[in-house]
């Protein structure tokens, strides 16, 4: 039964992450595919002001097994504000069921913010929001969703420094629920099958009778 624990673990693990590539080739027509086979990212769609350095090949987005991540100089000291929004469509080779957002990063300092809004186009006014200030934080959100193979992702980041604090975002996941391979799905089915039938076989020994 060891085998097919192991199994089971593999498979809700997935594979690891594929490639990473900059911003600027993604907005310049490039296409990023997930680690497991089954997402694609394309049509990248980029504004930056404020802080936000101009040159994007400093941005990587990173294929993770069921997502993307984005990391780069998203920074604001005191008195800076900026702003990074990216736009990008995904399309599944399986229908959709679930968002995560998450990020990673800090803020200090009075009025200090650094966040992520991230609508779906499919979804009307449904947004996911992920922040970060002095007095509090919400560094994950999660969104059903049910609007089949494809969707249309805007990201608004935002990191704000205040009058006399900074704002960090060193990291960004995205992921989507609902997109692991049929083969993967066959495979945690067996593992998860193979346990239970152990379990039985186990149940169903005689158990020893003590003697006196």
């Amino acid at each position: 039964m060891a085998v097919a624990g192991a199994l089971s673990v593999a498979v809700l693990l997935g594979p690891a992450s594929a490639r990473a590539l900059g911003l600027d080739v993604l907005e310049g027509g490039g296409t990023l595919d997930s680690g497991n086979g089954q997402l694609s990212f394309s049509d990248f769609s980029v504004v930056r002001s404020g802080s936000i350095a101009a040159d994007l090949s400093l941005f990587e987005v990173e294929a993770l097994s069921d997502g993307l991540a984005i990391h780069g100089p998203i920074d604001a000291t005191g008195g800076q504000a900026g702003d990074l929004f990216v736009q990008f469509k995904v399309t599944s080779l399986q229908p959709l069921e679930q968002a995560a957002l998450s990020i990673q990063g800090s803020a200090s300092g009075d009025d200090a913010l650094a966040s992520v809004t991230e609508s779906i186009g499919e979804l009307g006014d449904a947004q996911l929001f992920a922040y970060t200030t002095s007095g509090g934080q919400k560094l994950s959100d999660t969104l059903a969703i049910s609007s089949g193979k494809t969707l249309s992702v805007a990201k608004d980041i935002v990191v704000d420094g205040g009058a006399s604090g900074e704002a960090h975002i060193t990291r960004i996941e995205q992921h989507f629920g609902g997109a692991q391979a049929p083969e993967a799905r066959t495979a945690l089915l067996l593992g998860l099958a193979l346990l239970g039938l152990g379990a039985r076989r186990a149940q169903g020994r005689p158990r020893a009778v003590a003697h006196d």
